[in-house]
């Protein structure tokens, strides 16, 4: 049992949960908190995901949920001080 997961921690809910397969599911659309407690509980891996632990580059893809495709975060855009850096490298 993962003591101390989500339903006895305080703070935000997290916006999904990232399976042990890869699979980022929304919450509480695709994989409901109690499911996902549940899924902790039978030592399976569920991570949470919230908006300050998803670290996206500049015009790479949104983070999509795969269980009903809905966009959690976008990208950032490129900006110029990103264009700049690109051609110093």
């Amino acid at each position: 049992m993962n003591a101390g997961f989500r339903a006895r921690v305080s703070g935000p809910p997290p916006i999904a949960y990232q399976l042990g397969d890869q699979r980022v599911l929304c919450a509480p659309g695709c994989l409901s908190h109690e499911d996902a407690q549940t899924l902790a509980d039978t030592e399976q891996h569920v991570g949470d995901v919230h908006p300050w632990t998803v670290d996206l580059d500049p015009d790479e893809e949104a983070l999509r949920c795969d269980g009903c495709g809905a966009v959690l975060l976008q990208a950032p855009p490129i900006t110029d001080e990103d264009d700049s850096e690109e051609q110093r490298r």
